[in-house]
């Protein structure tokens, strides 16, 4: 056993310092961020359709709601214009 000890050169632990980790942690951060970016915009762009696709429906069925209490009044003075009760007032 003491062979195998002999032939072995001695290793010292070596501590990392601080600035070995500065380029790595700045492109792990780097990547992280720009991956963000684009899948945010992304969600933001497919969110837009969504959205204008909902609120486009939304529109035309307040449309349809406009224009049918327009045409119910329109019948509504139509009728009142025929009835002879206004003659008599003109």
């Amino acid at each position: 056993m003491t062979t195998v000890k002999l032939l072995e050169p001695e290793v010292k632990e070596v501590k990392p310092k601080l600035s070995q980790f500065k380029n790595p942690l700045y492109h792990t951060f780097l990547v992280a961020s720009s991956a963000y970016i684009f899948l945010h915009t992304m969600w933001f762009a497919l969110e837009y359709e969504e959205e204008k696709k909902r609120l486009e429906a939304k529109s035309e069925a307040l449309e349809k709601e406009i224009h049918g209490l327009v045409e119910e009044k329109k019948m509504e003075l139509e009728s009142k214009n025929r009835s002879w009760i206004p003659r008599l007032w003109k």
